[in-house]
Order: structure tokens, then sequence, then C-alpha cells
């Protein structure tokens, strides 16, 4: 996000970041996955089989994701989104279907993520944060 001058820094964190004026959470559940093979699990067992039909599978990933950006002085929401994220991975070569699927899920998510972000202008979201902390009652 930084790189592109979304943000003037970006810091991955578990607990509260000190001195941070937005933070990003991603949700990830319900988890989906399913596997289906074009051929049956023997033939691609097989040691005498050709090597493509034991990557003749499909793996799919599916989860729901939810974002929110939140003010991190009052834990003001700025906005959120829901969505469904699907991945599907064919193999093209003797590669692990599963993982890849996965990396392309994670990648999924985090250019949805980085486009729910920097949605809008710096300015307008410095609006945003204002707003929300001028309508803090704590302050």
């Amino acid at each position: 996000m930084a790189a592109s001058g979304c943000f003037a820094s970006v810091k991955p964190v578990v607990a509260e970041a000190p001195g941070a004026d937005l933070e990003l959470r991603v949700w990830l559940g319900d988890f989906r996955e399913e596997t289906e093979y074009a051929v049956s699990q023997a033939a691609q067992q097989d040691p005498l089989a050709h090597p493509d039909i034991r990557q003749a599978v499909r793996v799919a990933f599916i989860a729901l994701v939810d974002l929110e950006l939140l003010e991190t002085q009052g834990r003001k929401r700025l906005r959120g989104r829901r969505y469904l994220q699907s991945e599907f991975y064919r193999p093209i070569m003797l590669e692990d279907a599963r993982f890849a699927a996965r990396q392309e899920m994670i990648k999924g998510v985090m250019q949805k993520g980085r486009a729910f972000a920097c949605k809008g202008s710096a300015k307008k979201l410095a609006m945003q944060i204002e707003r929300a902390r001028a309508s803090d009652p704590s302050r």
C-alpha cells in the first residue's frame, strides 16, 4: 500500500500500533476447500500413468472476507465490506495445487483489501478521520 503512495507507511500488527491513524482489519471465515479430480485416484496413483494424469485436478478455495477500516483513536469504523472470495486453480506442471490455490486466495484478498483501503483520495480519507475524531464523545 505504501509503495503506491496510498499511505505514508504500512505496518502489519497483531496488537495496537501506537501512533497509527488507521487500522485495516481483515477477517477470513467459512473456509471451504473443494478438490475435483478428472480421473480416479487409483489412476493418479498408477506409477506407469502419464504425468499429466496426476495433475488432472482442480482445487477451489472459497472464504467469506470481512474488511473494516477503523480510525484508531476512537475506534470508529470508517467503512466496511463483506464479500465471498473464491479462487480456482488447475496446476500446469507437477506442483501442489492446494498450496497454489491458497496462495492465489491470499493474493486476491490482499489486492481487494488494498483497493478497499485506498478507495478515494488521501484528502477525503483525512477528512473522514477528522470527522470520526470530532464526533468521539471521549475526546
